[in-house]
């Protein structure tokens, strides 16, 4: 019989063996799958394999039409992907059907910017000509984000998106507001609104945030009118006056009135021979504020006794009515509280219960109107300083100093607002009971994180009335008439109805294209004057309400609302998640979601709030562009996404390193599988070797794990549990351990089936959980497993493994446990006595122990150095040692030039003169025909 020489003995090695890209090229390889994805309609495929399951309904909010996706939009969408690809894998049916928002006034900026930049004004064209100009605006840009999301391996119905500019949606938001004129809920009112100076309209609370503000802080004097001795008798013929405090002076020429607690004591004290009047409690504030040294308290009395009173205006022929309200705190100020009826909510609410003027002497552009005295035409924030200089010259003012507090901001521009009484529509809160009702629907609905229950609660607490007019002209006009004789408004659920209609051949530029006659119903008269003459309500609305009714886009495809879930950014508790909860309630009579899930905002490496004047923006498309959309999609899965979080080069280079240990785990697992057919070839549990018993129950917990987590919508920990599984279970002890058996064992036998078994096992399980986060790469992996697409054509058409409790040996675990820990102890030992590395099969193992893991040690003996990677151990009772004792040494015998392993019987088969017995036996066994 002849020898095998050295060289031939490669032959006879099962090394890794597929063409599984070491590499994935993700940037290339990407859009060459998108494209495959979006040729064969892989969305329409994986809803064809879920028909009759359970619809489980994620409704898109949609997004701004007016750019380039940014890291926000992009985190909001793959987020939305995962919750929509793992419950496909669960055995829902997930529709996706992507949204956007499309009216509003950032379009209609950004096209008086084009319309600046083309020397043309805005005021030269027609409202219709606007609007054109905007839809035009928004379709170009709808177009270009649909492609990026599409590109961030994002799977929906991108040809079927709803559009709130879409004839079918505008005249659903036109029918949703006859539907609150129906609950008789909508009113038009002339009262206090927030209002944007800059984008010159009324803002809802929705569209407005607060900020840290420097305002000019003032305390001001309003001599008594009446006999002080109304109040207290010690105050006879004393000079008194109320002291009030504001940090908008603006609001100064506005003040009808001061208002007091009944419940409250107040002192009057003198200081230099006059007389003032300050809240008890906030005395000794006031006094440090003001620079009293010893104020004498003269009287005190309760608030009662200063209702209906009056102070003379400091600069204006005017009284000050004196008021009762329990809005008036002692949170800070002086406990009497400056009162401007057109300039403030609670002053709006106390002026009505004393019959004052809804005044308000400032107009759109935020300025003085002209019958102001002594600030006529002066813009109101610039005015500040010219009234705190009246006051000095009507030895009015007691303190002026800078204050910094949270200052309401336009949501759109960031400039501050104020509060100006104008004529608007409104929704009641309190009409159709819609607060106590939103406050009930809440704590009915699973919010994510909990806290969003108190925060959405507190939102509706307090809140007042929702101010849905804006003026502005892109958008879906408030449908109302007014009669051109009387001026009586016309304002009906019929018309309304009616003209949806016209909207819904025409879209809403109907109300600009055509003369009033052609848009109203034969008949229609002004119900006070019977006039038939009207002309047209030219506001829009609130575009929150166009959002707001998004979900009756669910219902007009056929399914049902409430949907499961809204997901989206942390600021739509005042938003999306807000109006949508208004309107479903009107509407419908529930919440129009069941779970609401916030994230938070994507932030800079310092933590900084990204910001392209700062220079610290990082755009999704340039990420794909570098690393690929995989990439992107793996570092959304990595972070606590109810958190804002960090993105930077440096953390996309820890994700890429995350991804690269995936990847080279699936393709090692894959090359084991050369030759392997699951059909055929898979052993069954029972009758597989132990260790691979033990990878397939570690790969069952995984399952558990992170289908759990799937379920919580927790993916970091999901994307935790995956890595963690490639990291350790698979890579650091399963494959390591296994390479000896794998490589030199015959390709068919029994060793080896029994291991290719349980890689395919883990592989599959790993591609498929693993599918909703990294979905290129799952899919390619899927493309490469054994008879994978006799299961499907792509991996998204699959569903994910069930956790299977008989696949799962409990003791063993529990056994295996206990030989990792002292692999590891071992491995410590062997890279201190220099056999660390490669070089641990030139070493032979002593473990000294007694007792129970002496028995344990001696039961897996003839494996151990299997587990360790050395070439000998050995087991030895040693009663003195009172924990596990590992001795290193060089191994006794020869090298075998197959499986490196020294042994005392290489050559025991003269056939094979330079490999050992074991070796010799598997070629025989093996590669005999060879």
């Amino acid at each position: 019989m002849s020898t095998q020489a050295p060289s031939e003995l490669k032959s006879t090695v099962n090394l890794p063996d597929n063409n599984f890209p070491q590499k994935g090229n993700l940037v290339q390889a990407e859009p060459t799958r998108l494209e495959k994805w979006l040729k064969t309609d892989l969305y329409k495929e994986i809803r064809k394999a879920r028909i009759g399951k359970t619809i489980y309904n994620l409704h898109d909010g949609p997004p701004y039409a007016n750019g380039k996706i940014h890291m926000g939009t992009a985190l909001n969408k793959i987020l939305k992907d995962f919750v929509v690809k793992s419950r496909a894998m669960m055995g829902y049916d997930t529709p996706y059907i992507p949204g956007y928002d499309c009216h509003g006034l950032p379009i209609e900026k950004k096209v008086e910017e084009e319309l600046e930049k083309a020397k043309l004004k805005k005021q030269d064209l027609s409202a219709l000509e606007i609007r054109k100009r905007c839809r035009a605006f928004a379709e170009r840009h709808i177009l270009e984000m649909n492609k990026d999301f599409s590109r961030l391996g994002v799977l929906g119905e991108w040809d079927n998106t709803y559009q709130t500019m879409s004839n079918q949606y505008e005249a659903d938001t036109l029918r949703a507001l006859g539907q609150f004129i129906r609950k008789g809920s909508v009113y038009r009112g002339f009262k206090p609104v927030h209002w944007c100076i800059n984008c010159q309209t009324a803002l809802a609370e929705a569209e407005v945030t607060r900020k840290k503000h420097v305002s000019p802080s003032v305390y001001v004097k309003f001599e008594l009118k009446n006999d002080p001795s109304q109040i207290d008798e010690r105050l006879v013929g004393k000079k008194v006056s109320a002291i009030i405090w504001t940090t908008t002076p603006w609001t100064l020429p506005a003040n009808l009135g001061i208002s007091f607690n009944a419940n409250f004591d107040y002192s009057a004290v003198e200081v230099d021979g006059e007389v003032y009047i300050v809240a008890s409690e906030m005395l000794k504030a006031v006094s440090e504020k003001i620079g009293w040294q010893e104020p004498a308290v003269i009287a005190q009395f309760k608030g009662t006794k200063l209702d209906k009173l009056s102070a003379q205006h400091p600069f204006i022929n005017r009284e000050s009515l004196f008021m009762l309200g329990d809005h008036v705190t002692l949170e800070a100020g002086t406990g009497c509280v400056h009162t401007a009826p057109g300039h403030g909510h609670d002053d709006y609410i106390i002026g009505k219960q004393y019959g004052l003027e809804v005044y308000c002497p400032v107009d759109s552009r935020g300025k003085f109107k002209s019958d102001v005295e002594h600030f006529a035409e002066k813009r109101v924030f610039n005015a500040n300083k010219e009234i705190i200089e009246h006051l000095k010259e009507k030895n009015a003012l007691l303190k002026h100093e800078d204050y910094e507090h949270e200052y309401p901001h336009c949501w759109r521009c960031s400039n501050p607002v104020i509060f100006r009484a104008t004529p608007q529509w409104f929704i009641s809160m309190d009409k159709t009971d819609l607060r106590r009702r939103a406050l009930n629907a809440i704590s009915t609905i699973q919010w994510k994180p909990t806290w969003g229950d108190e925060r959405m609660h507190n939102m509706f607490a307090d809140r007042i009335d929702w101010c849905i007019s804006r003026q502005r002209t892109w958008g879906v006009p408030i449908t109302a008439l007014y009669c051109q004789d009387c001026d009586t408004e016309l304002i009906s659920a019929d018309l309304i109805d009616y003209v949806a209609d016209i909207f819904e051949k025409e879209s809403a530029d109907a109300w600009y294209a055509h003369p009033v006659e052609e848009l109203i119903p034969t008949g229609t008269k002004c119900e006070k004057c019977q006039s038939t003459n009207f002309r047209k309500e030219m506001d829009i609305m609130d575009v929150w309400l166009d959002s707001g009714v998004s979900w009756m886009t669910m219902e007009r495809n056929g399914y049902q609302v409430p949907v499961d879930i809204y997901l989206e950014g942390s600021d739509q508790y005042r938003g999306w998640f807000n109006s949508s909860l208004v309107c479903g309630l009107e509407i419908k009579g529930v919440s129009p979601y069941k779970i609401c899930i916030t994230h938070g905002y994507v932030l800079d490496k310092e933590k900084e709030k990204m910001s392209k004047s700062v220079g610290n923006v990082i755009e999704p498309g340039k990420i794909m562009q570098q690393h690929g959309a995989d990439i992107l999609r793996l570092w959304a899965a990595s972070i606590d996404y109810t958190e804002d979080m960090a993105i930077s080069d440096e953390i996309l280079k820890r994700v890429s390193e995350s991804y690269r240990k995936i990847r080279n785990t699936a393709k090692y697992a894959l090359g084991n599988l050369a030759g392997f057919s699951p059909s055929t070839d898979q052993v069954a549990f029972k009758d597989m070797m132990e260790i691979d018993r033990w990878a397939v129950s570690v790969t069952q917990e995984l399952i558990k794990k992170v289908r759990k987590a799937y379920d919580e919508y927790e993916f970091h920990v999901a994307y935790r549990e995956l890595l963690g599984f490639c990291s350790l279970e698979l890579s650091t002890l399963y494959f390591d351990i296994l390479k000896d058996r794998l490589y030199t064992y015959p390709p068919k036998s029994f060793e080896r089936r029994s291991a290719q078994s349980a890689i395919y096992i883990a592989i599959r399980t790993l591609a498929l959980l693993s599918a909703p986060l990294i979905a290129f790469t799952a899919d390619e992996i899927w493309e490469f497993l054994p008879e994978a697409n006799k299961e499907a054509s792509s991996i998204h058409i699959a569903e994910f493994p069930s956790y299977n409790s008989s696949l799962v040996e409990t003791d063993l675990l529990t056994r295996w446990e206990k030989l990792f820990a002292v692999r590891s102890v071992v491995k410590k030992a062997l890279e201190e006595a220099g056999f660390g590395g490669g070089s641990s099969l030139k070493a032979k193992v002593y473990l000294h122990s007694k007792g129970e893991e002496l028995e344990f040690l001696r039961t897996y003996e003839s494996e151990l150095h299997f587990i360790f990677i050395t070439s000998q151990v050995e087991v030895l009772m040693d009663e003195s040692a009172e924990e596990l004792k590992v001795k290193i040494e060089a191994a006794t015998g020869q090298k075998c030039e197959r499986c490196w392993h020294f042994t005392d019987n290489i050559g025991a088969n003269p056939s094979y003169p330079t490999v050992c017995k074991r070796c010799a036996q598997n070629i025989i066994t093996g590669w005999s025909n060879q």
